[in-house]
């Protein structure tokens, strides 16, 4: 019973998480209509969005 609560909390955490990060990505991550094969020139890429890409990296291979 226990099992099944933590992964309902969880869940709902993960769900949170998710949409707060749709949000964040809608408000802050210009959309250009042009594919661009370097993302270091899309404005506030470096300042706002790498740090958080690398970190993002590190974690998955973790």
């Amino acid at each position: 019973m226990a099992h099944d609560s933590h992964c309902h909390s969880t869940q709902i955490f993960h769900d949170i998480v998710v949409e707060k990060r749709i949000i964040v990505n809608n408000l802050y991550i210009s959309c250009t209509s042009e594919i661009s094969s370097n993302l270091t020139n899309i404005s506030g890429w470096n300042d706002r969005v790498k740090p958080y890409k690398d970190a993002s990296i590190f974690w998955h291979y973790v």
